[in-house]
């Protein structure tokens, strides 16, 4: 599944993870969260 991590969360999680890293995730689902739009865009963690 994949995660989109935004705001100061999405600073931190560059700054730790990389491509392809294995994590874990706690927490639940919603089913109302709200729309994501999903664009075609490229980004490198550096």
């Amino acid at each position: 599944i994949p995660v989109i991590f935004q705001g100061d969360l999405a600073g931190i999680a560059a700054c730790h993870l990389k491509e392809d890293d294995r994590i874990h995730i706690s927490g639940q689902l919603s089913a109302d969260s709200p729309q994501i739009v999903m664009e075609d865009r490229v980004s490198t963690l550096h």
